[in-house]
C-alpha cells in the first residue's frame, strides 16, 4: 500500500467516537497485516451495520484497489458520496485514475479545488490525502515542479513513510538522489524507504557503503521467499531487481507480492521480471 493508506494513517488515529459502528481500528490492524481479505469483510461488516461510514467506504476502495478491482472502488468511492467532505471523494477517484494511468482530468479536478480558497490552507484528514493524491497524479503528468510542491506541502504537515516513499521514488527518477539521501537516514528502520536511499546511494555510485547491510538484507529476503513469506513482497522484488540483481528471486518475489496485492507498481514490477534471464 502506498498513497491510498494515508487515509488509514489519518483516520486510525481519530477518537473511536468517529467511527460510528465500532470495529474500525480492528479492521484497520487487518490491513497493515496484510490480512487484505480478511480486512475487507470487517469494514463490510461495519458497512452493514451503518451504511454512512464514510471512512469504511474509503478504506473500503482503497482495499479493493490493492486486489485489482477497479469497478469495485469506485463503487465504494461513490457509496462515500454524502457522507464526507467532497475533496476526499475527488482523492479517491483521484487514485483510481493512477490505477488506471488516466491522470489529466483528475488532476485537473484536485488541482483546481485544492488551490481554492477553501482548501488553501486546509490540513485535515481528508485535505492532505487529496494533496498526496494530486502530487502521485502530477508525477504521472509529467509536471515535476507541481509534483515538488504538493509532495512538500503534505510533508509539512503529515511526513509518513508512505508519502516519503512517493517522493523519494520522484525524486530519484527525476535524478535527485541526493534529495532522498538527506529525507532518508542512514539508520532508517522503514524497509521501503531504506531501500529508496540505497537506490540513491547506487545513482551516486555508493552502493558499497551499504555492502554489508545489502548481504543482511539478501539473507533475510531470502529466506522469507524461500517460506512462502510475502509481506513485503514489493520490497523483495525492488531489491533484487535495482540493488541486488538475482533474476530468480526477483521473479519469485514479484509473483508472490502480486499474488497479495495488485496495484499498477506491483504489475509494473511482474512486468519487469517476466523477461529477465536466470543467472548463470
Amino acid at each position: 500500500m502506498r498513497v491510498l493508506s494515508l487515509v488509514f494513517a489519518f483516520i486510525v488515529t481519530m477518537p473511536v467516537s468517529a467511527h460510528p459502528g465500532g470495529h474500525y481500528h480492528e479492521a484497520y490492524g487487518l490491513a497493515s497485516d496484510h490480512a487484505f481479505d480478511e480486512s475487507l469483510a470487517s469494514f463490510r461488516s461495519i458497512i452493514e451495520r451503518t451504511p454512512q461510514h464514510a471512512s469504511a467506504w474509503l478504506s473500503i476502495a482503497s482495499l479493493l484497489l490493492i486486489q485489482g478491482d477497479v469497478v469495485g472502488a469506485r463503487d465504494a468511492c461513490l457509496r462515500a458520496s454524502g457522507y464526507v467532505d467532497p475533496i476526499a471523494v475527488l482523492a479517491c477517484h483521484g487514485r483510481i485514475a493512477l490505477a488506471e494511468g488516466e491522470c489529466r482530468t483528475a488532476y485537473m479536478r484536485l488541482d483546481r479545488l485544492l488551490s481554492s480558497s477553501a482548501y488553501l490552507g486546509r490540513s485535515d484528514v481528508y485535505t492532505l490525502w487529496a494533496v498526496a493524491v494530486s502530487a502521485e497524479l502530477a508525477v504521472m503528468a509529467g509536471d515535476t515542479d507541481a509534483a515538488d510542491r504538493l509532495f512538500e506541502r503534505v510533508m509539512a504537515h503529515s511526513p509518513s513513510a508512505q508519502v516519503k516513499v512517493a517522493w523519494a521514488d520522484h525524486l530519484i527518477a527525476t535524478g535527485r538522489g541526493d534529495k532522498v539521501l538527506e529525507i532518508v537516514g542512514a539508520y532508517e528502520t522503514n524497509l521501503a524507504l531504506l531501500l529508496r536511499r540505497f537506490l540513491a546511494l547506487k545513482e551516486a555510485g555508493r552502493l558499497n557503503e551499504v555492502h554489508n547491510r545489502i548481504h543482511q538484507l539478501h539473507h533475510d529476503f531470502h529466506h522469507a521467499i524461500n517460506h512462502g513469506d510475502f509481506e513485503h513482497g514489493r520490497e523483495y522484488a525492488l531489491f533484487y531487481l535495482d540493488i541486488y540483481p538475482r533474476p530468480l528471486l526477483a521473479k519469485a518475489a514479484a509473483e508472490g507480492n502480486y499474488n497479495n496485492q495488485r496495484e499498477p507498481e506491483d504489475l509494473v514490477l511482474l512486468h519487469r521480471t517476466s523477461s529477465l534471464r536466470p543467472e548463470n
